[in-house]
């Protein structure tokens, strides 16, 4: 029987990972907890968080996930190779080549046999339409996860999030910049940038919320 990627991967987190404690208030609906070895679902079923998730793992800063996408800081070597041993198949970059992470992280996913998918852009002026349209295509294509998704910091992640949460995610646009500051946006030049990108491009049968 095939065990679904993404159950294996959330399998390791309990080892090397653990999901942050919720701030649910008392006598609230409590988060899921960390998957184990004796309340992961059974092979095939969901295990999937319509929740973005707080987790921690390895060198991963901001680490969040939603619905098989693990979106964070850039990983080291060690992450992508424990990434690739439990179940992430995909890999979405937002580093241009210029930034050095310390080692060739194109080289070492195609070695690892994961999927690899560079959308660069270094700065609020090179956030363009089309890396905001190539990025929410990768994000929006189930059959690419479970993905790691990540830049340097989280920042220019948090960017892309935001504007893939209220466009492709429905989410009012409050609910989707909190869930892009959890991930890591913190320049507001980035936050303006996805504003005008869901502007242009919102149907407009579907007003601004």
């Amino acid at each position: 029987m095939r065990i679904r990627p993404l159950v294996l991967f959330l399998l390791a987190l309990s080892v090397g990972c653990a999901e942050k404690k919720s701030s649910t208030a008392p006598g609230g609906p409590a988060k899921e907890p960390a998957i184990t070895a004796s309340s992961a679902p059974a092979p095939g079923a969901a295990a999937r968080s319509e929740k973005l998730e707080p987790y921690s793992c390895g060198t991963v800063e901001r680490l969040h996930t939603w619905n098989g996408i693990f979106a964070g800081s850039q990983p080291a070597p060690q992450d992508l190779r424990h990434a690739k041993e439990n179940g992430i198949q995909t890999v979405l970059n937002l580093r241009p080549a210029t930034e050095d992470p310390g080692f060739d992280e194109a080289a070492l996913t195609k070695e690892l046999g994961l999927e690899y998918h560079n959308v660069p852009f270094a700065s609020p002026a090179q956030l363009t339409d089309d890396v905001f349209d190539q990025a929410r295509a990768l994000l929006r294509d189930e059959s690419k996860r479970p993905m790691f998704f990540h830049c340097h910091s989280g920042n220019r992640v948090g960017a892309i999030w935001l504007a893939f949460r209220v466009l492709d995610g429905g989410l009012p646009w409050q609910a989707a910049l909190e869930e892009a500051k959890d991930v890591g946006l913190k320049t507001p030049a980035l936050e303006l940038c996805a504003k005008e990108y869901i502007e242009r491009v919102r149907p407009a049968s579907q007003p601004a919320q």
